[in-house]
């Protein structure tokens, strides 16, 4: 997605995508920005009711990210493409309570033959 040809206004079921959506427009806004911004917006564990004066057991599932001992985000992935045609993607792994375990960055230029 370039910020040319994005098109971020479908209509959203959940507010934590909306919320995600922001994210990324405000970080496609800044062509030099660092992608640690986008791995924030993906460890946002604010609390995002689906539904008004939604409590409980659901809407512990509704942050962006979810730290849970049986459910919730073990992995968070940025992938980005730089001006010269590099790719980079970048992998973070959780423990159950939501502690990154380790980080992984791969680099590479795919050719456009």
């Amino acid at each position: 997605m370039t910020t040319e040809s994005r098109s971020l206004t479908p209509p959203f079921s959940i507010p934590r995508e909306a919320w995600l959506v922001a994210a990324l427009a405000d970080w496609l806004d800044h062509p030099a920005a660092d992608p640690e911004h986008l791995f924030a917006a993906l460890a946002d564990r604010t609390p995002r009711p689906a539904h008004p004066g939604e409590a409980g057991a659901e809407a512990m599932f509704n942050p962006v990210f979810i730290a849970g001992p049986v459910y919730g985000t073990r992995c968070s992935t940025v992938v980005t493409r730089d001006r010269h045609g590099w790719t980079h993607v970048t992998e973070s792994s959780w423990d159950a309570v939501g502690v990154e375990t380790g980080r992984v960055v791969e680099r590479f230029q795919v050719d456009r033959a």
